[in-house]
């Protein structure tokens, strides 16, 4: 009989850590970020497991895999502005520079 394995959810503290993001150092960056790894995956990727119990991502349009979170860029890009707003001096500006 085969054994099915169900994603039990992001592992956002390894997610956080291979972004450069330490949790325990940058607590309040790894919220923001936890928050940005609660939106759903883009569609029509999902989340799935291999026979090594390990996640990976499947795309079943494109019959794409990859082992990184589909978003890992944007995540990443995300980390780096949250990081410049939070070291700027004037936070307004810098979240305005950051929009634009």
């Amino acid at each position: 009989k085969k054994q099915v394995f169900v994603p039990a959810g992001i592992d956002k503290v390894g997610l956080a850590k291979s972004l450069g993001v330490e949790p325990e150092t940058e607590p309040e960056t790894f919220k923001f970020l936890s928050k940005a790894l609660d939106h759903p995956l883009p569609e029509p990727w999902t989340e799935q497991i291999d026979s090594k119990k390990r996640v990976f991502y499947w795309n079943p349009v494109s019959r794409q895999s990859a082992w990184n979170h589909p978003l890992a860029a944007t995540h990443k890009a995300l980390v780096v502005a949250f990081r410049r707003i939070v070291q700027a001096e004037d936070k307004a500006t810098a979240l305005g520079a950051e929009i634009e």
